[in-house]
């Protein structure tokens, strides 16, 4: 996690250098949903509200919200494979656990990020539909 991340995990955190994603791919990295963008892609710029709204709804779920500018950083998005912007990726202890090319809305957000972190807590599928 970068070192001037906050301690709660409901804020968008922009990772920068290869050491940050290396932490966040490390097999102890923990939940997160990465954004590949780029600040000349209109989807990118009309998806950015709702990301950061997820995020901040989202601040119980151990699950971090990251971003990665492919325009400033390509080297960052390179080793992913990224292709298309927006891209995002939903990480679990360094695996790639889901990859969604194109936008979401804050609703489907948060829901990834609710699923992330029944992952986390270590819930299977049969506590999560009867816990309802």
């Amino acid at each position: 996690m970068p070192a001037d991340s906050p301690s709660s995990p409901s804020a968008v955190i922009d990772l920068s250098t290869q050491e940050e994603v290396e932490d966040l791919m490390d097999a102890a990295g923990g939940a997160a949903i990465v954004d590949f963008w780029s600040p000349t892609c209109g989807p990118c710029m009309a998806m950015a509200p709702a990301f950061a709204a997820a995020a901040a709804v989202c601040g119980d779920e151990p699950v971090r919200f990251l971003k990665i500018n492919t325009q400033a950083h390509p080297e960052l998005a390179a080793p992913f494979r990224i292709r298309a912007v927006p891209t995002l990726l939903f990480v679990l202890n360094g695996e790639i656990v889901d990859v969604r090319v194109g936008t979401l809305g804050a609703e489907d957000l948060q829901k990834k990020a609710r699923w992330l972190g029944s992952k986390v807590r270590g819930e299977g599928f049969f506590s999560r539909l009867f816990s309802r």
